[in-house]
């Protein structure tokens, strides 16, 4: 009996049946409803990210290894004024400033070799002028994992940047000031003790400010100081700025004046926290107000010798002198030939004139040592202007010189003055106006209302006038500004005096005039309470 060869290797296979296929059939769906889900997602995801970049405030760029725009969000415009037409297929490297090429190249570079550079940069807005930016770069890979581009972020922070700009320089001039200043500045805690001080204190304290720092600030002061120092923190605790002038006691024992002007810092529930004091050398300021008070008092007693003295020797002048004018007027009794009686008139006009002068003298000298009282009444201006004017009118006749008419009923002004005082300054006024007048002129003399609360009593002339530089000096006592070489009698001490007398009665002498047309000088008087209004 033969045998057949076995075939090796080979077994029989079942056809495939109807179920094997329809498990084929399932995992082929399923596979293909997850690619249709993942592709839903990606999509899904590339448009929200889309969405996301196109609405972002920041910009949004993707760029080729080459570094040109092949993406840009839109919000680009709003920040550079550049359309996204006009970026793309740029190199990004052109908006960027020149002066920050290499910071961008350097991050460039980064990002090519897979790293997340960030930097600040400045790019160039359409129309011209530059912004600050803080860009993040990412690289983009493909499915190799190889780097096929770049995705730029940038965030606009040009208000930041001019803020801290602003800041750093406000900062650096602080410090400056704080260093520079001859002032002192320090911060001391609520307890005394001092927290910050500036470069001056070392001058002022004899301390650098790194020695300051944890120190009392009592153990600067003196008793007086402390004192001084415990008030001042008091009106610190209200809110208030202190202000006082104080001394501190420096390690080597010396004693400096300082003034000192602090405020309080609270928080947010008015607890203090700190006061910040400005503190400024005031030992010379000090030093010169000893000088001063020394100096016044010296001068308040020469002040005082010397009206004594004018007094003792107008006394002792007065004497001889009205015993000179009493001759002199009894010699006129008799018949004397033209010539004496021509020089009983001199000595009479020459004693007359040196009896004012020392008057005048007197009273001025009263007045600079307080030594004058005045007396004030209410009277009717109207009344003094009147008695005023009709006492001129010789000298004004003499003079050739017309005097207009004063109605005192028109003037119902009531002033508060010392009667005697005030017909005094009226006529030093009046009879300058006369004596500096030119032939044949006229005197007017007006009461008016110029300013609320007072009254003006105005004397004009027809004079020469007064020149801008001599009015500066019209005021000196016995700076006659030439009038003695034009041959007009006078002391020279008037106008000083009347200036010195009204003020001493709250009112005021003025002046103006107009070379070649005359002057108007002006006492200004207040009205009083009884005045009609």
């Amino acid at each position: 009996m033969r045998h057949q060869p076995e075939e090796v290797g080979v077994v029989d296979q079942p056809h495939a049946g109807p179920r094997a296929l329809h498990d084929d059939g399932e995992r082929i769906a399923a596979e293909a409803e997850r690619l249709r889900r993942a592709t839903e997602a990606l999509t899904a995801s590339e448009q929200r990210h889309r969405l996301l970049a196109e609405n972002a405030s920041d910009i949004v760029v993707q760029a080729s290894p080459d570094g040109r725009a092949m993406w840009v969000s839109p919000s680009i415009e709003a920040a550079l004024g550049r359309s996204v037409e006009e970026v793309l297929g740029r190199e990004v490297i052109e908006l960027v400033n020149p002066e920050h090429v290499a910071v961008v190249r350097n991050a460039q570079r980064s990002a090519a070799r897979g790293e997340v550079p960030r930097f600040e940069a400045q790019y160039r807005h359409k129309d011209g002028h530059y912004k600050w930016f803080a860009v993040m770069l990412k690289p983009v890979y493909d499915d190799e994992g190889t780097i096929i581009g770049r995705v730029g972020s940038w965030r606009d922070i040009d208000e930041e940047r001019k803020v801290k700009e602003a800041l750093d320089v406000a900062r650096e001039r602080d410090r400056l000031v704080a260093r520079l200043a001859s002032d002192a500045f320090v911060v001391v805690s609520p307890e005394g003790l001092f927290q910050w001080a500036s470069g001056a204190t070392e001058r002022l304290f004899g301390l650098r400010p790194e020695q300051m720092i944890g120190e009392h600030a009592g153990s600067f002061l003196d008793e007086f100081g402390a004192r001084m120092s415990a008030e001042h923190l008091d009106i610190v605790r209200r809110g208030e700025i202190a202000a006082d002038m104080r001394r501190v006691v420096r390690p080597d024992g010396t004693h400096r004046w300082v003034d000192t002007r602090s405020m309080g810092i609270f928080d947010e529930h008015g607890v203090l926290q700190s006061v910040a004091s400005s503190v400024r050398d005031a030992q010379a300021e000090m030093e010169y107000r000893d000088a001063l008070r020394t100096a016044m008092q010296e001068a308040r007693a020469a002040n005082l010798a010397k009206t004594t003295f004018l007094s003792r020797m107008s006394h002792e002048l007065r004497t001889p002198l009205n015993a000179v004018l009493g001759f002199a007027q009894i010699l006129q009794l008799d018949d004397l030939t033209p010539e004496q009686d021509a020089a009983v008139r001199h000595i009479l006009t020459g004693g007359n004139h040196l009896l004012e002068l020392i008057n005048e003298v007197l009273d001025i000298a009263r007045i600079e040592s307080g030594g004058l009282n005045v007396s004030p009444v209410d009277i009717s201006l109207g009344v003094l202007v009147a008695e005023a004017v009709e006492m001129v009118r010789p000298l004004a006749a003499l003079q050739h010189v017309t005097v207009h008419e004063f109605d005192p009923s028109t003037v119902h002004a009531v002033v508060r003055v010392d009667r005697q005082r005030a017909v005094q300054i009226l006529l030093n006024l009046l009879s300058n106006a006369i004596k500096y007048n030119r032939a044949e002129g006229m005197v007017e003399v007006e009461c008016r209302h110029d300013l609320p609360g007072t009254v003006t009593v105005a004397v004009r002339d027809q004079g020469a006038g007064i020149s801008p530089t001599d009015m500066d000096k019209l005021f000196t006592p016995f700076e006659r500004l030439g009038a003695a070489q034009r041959g007009i009698d006078g002391t020279g001490i008037g106008l000083a005096l009347s200036r010195g007398l009204a003020e001493m009665m709250n009112a005021r002498v003025e002046a103006s005039s107009v070379v070649g047309e005359g002057s108007e000088f002006r006492l200004v008087i207040p009205l009083a309470a009884a005045s009609p209004r």
